[in-house]
């Protein structure tokens, strides 16, 4: 999903959903579909919102039920 924002109109705002369940990327519009694509870094493989201070960074976590 994509759509403009008041705040950054030039760059937008993309949500990602994973197998249309599991929100895996909240950022700018940057055509990417993860922020590991959009970064070219390897660590950020399961990061959903990549913020400037990593205390706030959010990660997917799978649940596995037994």
């Amino acid at each position: 999903m994509e759509a403009e924002c008041a705040w950054d109109a030039e760059d937008g705002i993309m949500l990602v959903w994973r197998n249309g369940t599991t929100l895996s990327k909240v950022g700018p519009y940057n055509g990417h579909l993860t922020n590991k694509n959009a970064y070219g870094d390897e660590t950020l493989r399961d990061v959903v919102y990549k913020a400037r201070n990593t205390e706030y960074m959010t990660r997917i976590v799978e649940l596995v039920s037994r």
